[in-house]
Order: C-alpha cells, then structure tokens, then sequence
C-alpha cells in the first residue's frame, strides 16, 4: 500500500491540509501517514544562583520532548481513522524542509501533502516558505492544500 505524507503545523492550514489527505488517500488506496516537524526542545541553562542564563538546544527528557504536538496529531489521526483509513504519525526535530523530505524518502512516499498559508508570493519568496523548498527538492509529487479563506474584516472602513 502506498503511502502519502500530510504534513501539519496545528495552524489553520492543517484542516485543509486533513482534507485533502483523506480524499486522496481514498482516491489511491494509500495509507495516510501525519507528519509534524518540530523545533528542538529548549531549555533554559541556569546559572548556580537559579537564573536561567540563556536559551540553547539541549537534549529533552525522554517524556517530555513535544507532548503537546504528539497528543494533537492523536486527534488528527482519530480524524483520519474515522474516514476509515490506515494511518500513523511522526514528530521530527529540525528544519521543516528538510524534515519533510527525509521523512517522505524514508518511507517512500508517493505524495507529499502540505499547506499553504495565503501569504502573498512576495512574502514567500522572502522568507522561503517551507512548501517553495520541499516542491523544489522532494522526489515525489508535492501537493499543496489552498489556505482557508479568511473573513472579511467585520470593521466598518475609513472613509476618505
């Protein structure tokens, strides 16, 4: 069975990103696997006085390291099981790109599912968004699940 990747931040990219992997995967018979790449675990050193003296990487407890992120890609995964779907999960440390095209080599994946933001493209080229640099060097197709359209600000304009 092959394997697709959705890729999710927990933003409001991620719904789009959930619904676009499920009708997918049941278009391929593919299994669904849910990838969150994270920042490294932070911890403050201290100074002998008890005072944090600075923020640097340093190996997490092996409970703690992304608690939080590991229990929300358990509701995703409900979300996707319930769909009637094989799916699994993942939390990487490390630069998102990367993270993302590792993992999808890793498992051969057939398709890369990611989300877009809505920002403007000039935005992104200045800020090499994560979905401009796994499209350009992943293996496989890259998919990329349109942004949820945003409300109109309920404030009344400024008139002229």
């Amino acid at each position: 069975m092959s394997t697709l990747l959705a890729c999710v931040d927990f933003t409001e990219a991620t719904s789009a990103v959930l619904e676009t992997a499920i009708e997918l995967a049941r278009a391929l018979g593919a299994r669904v696997r849910l990838v969150h790449v994270a920042h490294p675990y932070i911890e403050p050193p201290y100074t002998g006085d008890g005072r944090a003296a600075g923020w640097v990487s340093w190996p997490a407890p092996a409970s703690a390291p992304h608690r939080r992120e590991k229990d929300a890609l358990e509701e995703l995964k409900a979300t996707v099981r319930n769909a009637g779907l094989d799916v699994d999960s993942v939390v990487i440390e490390g630069a998102v790109a990367k993270g993302v095209i590792a993992e999808a080599d890793r498992v051969d994946a057939k398709l890369i599912i990611l989300g877009s933001h809505g920002r403007l493209p000039v935005v992104d080229l200045l800020v090499r968004s994560t979905t401009n640099g796994v499209a350009r060097r992943a293996s496989c197709p890259v998919v990329v699940a349109p942004a949820p359209r945003r409300r109109a600000s309920s404030r009344p304009s400024r008139a002229a």
